[in-house]
């Protein structure tokens, strides 16, 4: 993260825990993964019954390790067990004596969204555990991938047709449906599918074991029926006679990367088609200005005097709303407030 994201990041995470505070929430502010962590271990008394959700912002504050090794009883439901006797742990969590857990997303106005396919998560926060703490992080900002194919979407716009609208019976099929990703929200999707279709797959670039996704979520998804296409990447999507054609090409590992990850290259001659008639996108995103050569400034503003910015250029992903709200907002900065405007 650019200095000036970073500094926008830490005003944005400061103005959130005053609007949290004045929700009745008692909030914390850290500059790093470090700080945060000692708040959250301060919070927690020792010989603590503490449950966790799933959360790869508590595995980067290393806090899972530290809830481990210290004076806690820890309900580690991290560990290598079968399923059912982690889902005893996800019960134990409901009457433990602390619940620390990340959260999906927080909008401007302090209001908590979580996408949660277990239902653990979201019972833990909601009743139980005697004090709850959630470490929310400024992410990445993410690029908004466009599509003209209503039969190609996005993973949070999927979820929310289905957990938000209650329409998932507008995905019902008996076509293959296919996710792209790894990570939790694929997952999501993938388990949220199975349910009502019987042909589902997921497509990862990498190994199961580089998937960032919790181990329990992509047990239940093998254990449910998803397949699982690893070592696989979409090249090009296509449509014909009403079914999605979907190239794909394999990987393969080829050693390690500083991170410890698989450094994977394309296998040649390895192309081959799936068809289906839906595909859910949940990948990493992030915005891209690389065209327009400009550098994101605060306040809307940017290295060239003339260019602003505002909406997903300068938040990440947001919705049509904001960005109207910004743009109103900046034009009335720049000349004055004119009416109209």
């Amino acid at each position: 993260m650019d200095k000036y994201r970073l500094q926008r990041a830490k005003i944005v995470a400061k103005d959130m825990c005053n609007i949290l505070k004045d929700k009745g929430y008692e909030t914390y502010y850290a500059d790093n993964v470090e700080e945060a962590s000692k708040i959250c271990l301060s919070l927690i008394n020792d010989n603590d019954t503490v449950g966790v959700g799933g959360s790869e912002t508590l595995n980067a504050m290393n806090l899972i390790e530290q809830l481990r090794n210290g004076p806690y009883h820890f309900l580690d439901r991290y560990q290598k067990l079968p399923f059912n006797e982690i889902e005893d742990i996800y019960r134990q969590a409901l009457t433990a004596d602390v619940f620390v857990s990340s959260v999906n997303a927080i909008t401007r106005d302090g209001r908590i969204v979580n996408v949660d396919s277990s239902g653990n998560r979201v019972a833990a926060i909601s009743f139980g555990p005697k004090k709850v703490i959630l470490a929310i992080g400024a992410n990445k900002d993410n690029e908004v991938v466009p599509t003209n194919n209503a039969n190609i979407l996005s993973g949070l716009k999927f979820l929310y047709d289905v957990n938000v609208k209650k329409k998932a019976h507008l995905y019902q099929s008996n076509e293959y449906a296919y996710i792209m990703g790894g990570g939790n929200v694929a997952i999501d999707c993938a388990r949220s599918l199975i349910r009502i279709r019987d042909k589902v797959a997921l497509i990862y670039r990498r190994d199961k074991d580089d998937m960032p996704a919790n181990e329990d979520e992509i047990r239940s998804a093998l254990d449910e029926g998803i397949e699982f296409y690893l070592l696989t990447d979409i090249k090009e999507v296509s449509e014909e006679d009403g079914l999605l054609q979907i190239n794909c090409c394999h990987y393969y590992k080829d050693g390690k990367n500083e991170d410890g990850r698989s450094i994977i290259k394309e296998l040649a001659n390895s192309s081959f088609t799936l068809k289906g008639d839906l595909l859910v996108t949940a990948v990493g995103q992030k915005r891209n200005l690389d065209s327009f050569n400009i550098e994101v400034l605060l306040n809307h503003e940017t290295n060239d005097k003339h260019v602003f910015v505002v909406g997903d250029a300068y938040y990440g992903p947001k919705n049509v709303a904001a960005a109207i709200k910004d743009g109103r907002e900046l034009a009335s900065r720049l000349i004055g407030g004119r009416d109209g405007i």
